[in-house]
């Protein structure tokens, strides 16, 4: 997770929910007023019951996109 980057901090946190897969987008901003927005798909949920998780079926296989305005 990229809060350990330092001039970056997490200026919004938007999660959305479709069908099986969960879409994060972080908003981050960085010290000279850019903006990133990280979309982070997360795999399929272990557990269909259990709907307050959002765990990853597996940690790597993460898909993370950098878009830069």
């Amino acid at each position: 997770m990229p809060e350990k980057v330092s001039g970056f901090h997490i200026n919004k946190f938007i999660a959305v929910q479709q069908y099986n897969t969960n879409l994060a987008i972080e908003q981050y901003k960085s010290s000279k007023k850019s903006t990133s927005f990280i979309l982070q798909t997360i795999c399929r949920k272990k557990s269909m019951e259990d709907t307050n998780k959002a765990g990853y079926d597996n940690i790597h296989k993460k898909t993370l996109l950098n878009f830069n305005y």
